[in-house]
C-alpha cells in the first residue's frame, strides 16, 4: 500500500510507505521526539535573547553619532544596522541549533535501538533496512518542520532586509555626505544589481539549508550505525563534524582564497584603471566558488555516509 498526495485529479505524487507518519517506525520515532522535545522547549529563550541583546548593544554605540549629526539619514542608519545584525545573528543561532538537533537525532537512529534491546525485535520483522532508516529520517524531519521553516524564513527575511538596506545606502550616502554625488542612473543600476544578487543568494541559501540537513543526518547516521550507545554515537558525530571542518572544508576554502589572490596578483597590473573592477569581482567569485565547493563536499559526505551506513546496518541485520 502506498500513500499519495493528491494535487489534481489527473496528477498524483506517490510516496513510499516509510514517508508516511502512519508507518509504525515513523509513528514511534515521532512520538519519542515529541516527548523529548517537551523538556527542551525553553531553549528558544536564549536563542532569541542573546542575538537581540548583541544587536541592541551595537545600536547603542551608534546613538551618540546620530544625536550629533541630527539628520534623518543618520537615524535611519542607526536603526537599520542593528536590525540587520539582529536578523543575521538570530539566523546564525537558529541554524546552529537546527544542525545540533539534526545531528543528535540522527545519531540515535540505530544506537538507541541497540541500547534499548529493540534492535533484535526489528530484525525479525519484515521491514527492510532502507524502510527503517527512511522512516526514522522522515519522522525526524517532520518533528523539526517548524524550526526548518523558521530558519528558511529568517534567511529570506535577512537577505531581503540586507538587499533593501544596501540599496538604501546608495541613496543615503549623498544625504550623509553632500560632497559625494551618485548619478540617478548609477543608483538604479546598483539597486538592480543588488536585487539580482539577493535573489540568487536566497535560492543558494535555501538549497544550502536542505543539503545541510541531509549532511547532518548522514554524519549522525554513520556514527549511530557503528556504535552501541546513543551517547557515544552523538560524541563521535560531533568529532566527525570537527574533523571534516578542520581538515576538509577549511583547507578547501583556504585553497580557493589563495587561488583568487594569486590570480589577482598575476592578472591585475599595478595602477591599471582598465581592470580596476577586478579587485571587487575576485572576492565575490572566490566566495561563490567556496560556497559551491562546500555544496560538492557536503553532497559527497551525504552519499558516502548513506552508503556506509546502509552497508553497516545490513550487517547488523544479518
Amino acid at each position: 500500500m502506498r500513500y499519495g498526495l493528491q494535487f489534481h485529479p489527473t496528477f498524483q505524487m506517490k510516496l513510499p510507505n516509510w514517508a508516511s507518519l502512519n508507518h509504525p517506525i515513523a509513528h514511534r520515532e515521532l512520538t519519542l521526539w515529541q516527548k523529548a522535545g517537551r523538556r527542551w522547549r525553553w531553549l528558544w529563550i536564549p536563542f532569541l535573547t542573546f542575538p537581540l541583546c548583541c544587536a541592541a548593544a551595537c545600536g547603542l554605540t551608534l546613538v551618540p553619532q546620530a544625536i550629533a549629526d541630527s539628520s534623518l539619514a543618520a537615524w535611519l542608519f542607526t536603526i537599520v544596522l542593528p536590525l540587520l545584525i539582529a536578523l543575521w545573528g538570530l539566523h546564525g543561532f537558529a541554524t546552529w541549533g537546527l544542525s545540533l538537533f539534526t545531528t543528535v537525532g540522527a545519531a540515535t537512529f540505530i544506537a538507541r535501538e541497540r541500547e534499548t534491546q529493540n534492535w533484535a525485535l526489528l530484525r525479525i520483522t519484515t521491514l527492510g533496512v532502507r524502510e527503517i532508516i527512511g522512516a526514522k529520517i522522515a519522522a525526524l524531519l517532520y518533528w523539526l518542520r517548524w524550526p526548518i521553516l523558521a530558519v528558511l524564513a529568517l534567511r529570506l527575511i535577512a537577505i531581503a532586509a540586507s538587499v533593501i538596506g544596501l540599496a538604501g545606502i546608495f541613496y543615503l550616502i549623498p544625504a550623509l555626505d553632500p560632497s559625494v554625488a551618485i548619478p540617478p542612473e548609477l543608483q538604479l543600476g546598483l539597486t538592480l544589481g543588488v536585487g539580482g544578487a539577493g535573489i540568487f543568494g536566497a535560492a543558494l541559501f535555501a538549497l544550502e539549508l536542505f543539503i545541510g540537513l541531509f549532511y547532518n543526518c548522514a554524519i549522525g547516521l554513520t556514527a549511530s550505525s557503528f556504535l552501541r550507545t546513543s551517547a557515544s554515537a552523538v560524541g563521535i558525530a560531533f568529532v566527525a563534524h570537527l574533523i571534516l571542518t578542520l581538515f576538509v572544508f577549511a583547507p578547501v576554502q583556504q585553497i580557493i582564497g589563495l587561488g583568487a589572490s594569486l590570480i589577482g596578483v598575476a592578472f591585475i597590473p599595478a595602477n591599471s584603471p582598465d581592470v580596476s573592477f577586478l579587485p571587487l569581482i575576485l572576492p565575490i567569485l572566490s566566495g561563490l566558488l567556496t560556497y559551491l565547493a562546500n555544496f560538492a563536499l557536503e553532497i559527497g559526505v551525504i552519499v558516502i555516509g548513506l552508503i556506509v551506513s546502509f552497508e553497516q546496518v545490513k550487517r547488523l541485520a544479518e
